[in-house]
């Protein structure tokens, strides 16, 4: 059966003055090979795209471009409503500059007074306004306990399953994670391609 599926991709840009930003190296292939896998298997495939990401044209599937993490927040925002399963294999980032300047930073001095806020938690600003029936598939960063952290993500955030991975999987073409799901169940995929992990990930979202 058909489904509406957004999926995020690749990682956000939060500028400190005209020629900085605060990124991560997140390279979106994770979310790019879920969308493929998606529209492959005939579901009707939204894709929201961070910032560095290259320019990808998936046939059929819709593409909104964002950079920050408030662009992306707004662009699920729109979405979301009416889709079936939001896959959110983004990497936002966790804080953005108070305040951007208008000029280049050029003294020590003054990159260390910028002071920070943090960005909005897209996924739990979504869980709050998430419909009967609809799946919510998150991803879990994380250097270590990486699956106590996911774990906690999957109860706070109001998911209905959640991919836990660590940075070795950056810009990487294979992937490592363990899948939790809240009844339970969970699935450990060792060093699969992306495009192989993508393709069980949809298959078991499917069944969720």
């Amino acid at each position: 059966m058909s489904r509406r599926i957004v999926i995020t991709s690749g990682p956000t840009r939060e500028w400190v003055d005209p020629i900085r930003f605060v990124s991560n190296p997140s390279s979106g292939k994770v979310g790019l090979a879920l969308a493929r896998a998606a529209r492959k298997r005939g579901h009707q495939v939204t894709l929201i795209i961070g910032a560095s990401v290259r320019p990808t044209r998936i046939s059929g599937v819709e593409s909104i471009r964002v950079e920050t993490v408030e662009d992306m927040l707004e662009a699920c925002r729109r979405v979301v409503g009416e889709a079936d399963i939001l896959i959110m294999a983004a990497a936002p980032g966790d804080f953005r500059p108070v305040q951007r300047q208008s000029q280049k930073i050029k003294t020590l001095a003054r990159m260390n007074r910028i002071r920070w806020r943090r960005n909005p938690d897209i996924l739990k600003i979504l869980g709050r306004t998430k419909k009967s029936g609809q799946v919510f598939i998150g991803f879990a960063l994380e250097t270590e306990d990486v699956l106590e952290g996911a774990r906690r993500k999957l109860r706070s955030k109001l998911l209905d399953a959640i991919v836990a991975n660590t940075p070795a999987s950056f810009a990487d073409d294979r992937i490592t994670t363990t899948v939790l799901l809240t009844d339970g169940r969970e699935y450990s995929w060792p060093n699969l391609l992306k495009t192989t992990f993508a393709d069980q990930l949809i298959r078991l979202t499917e069944s969720l």
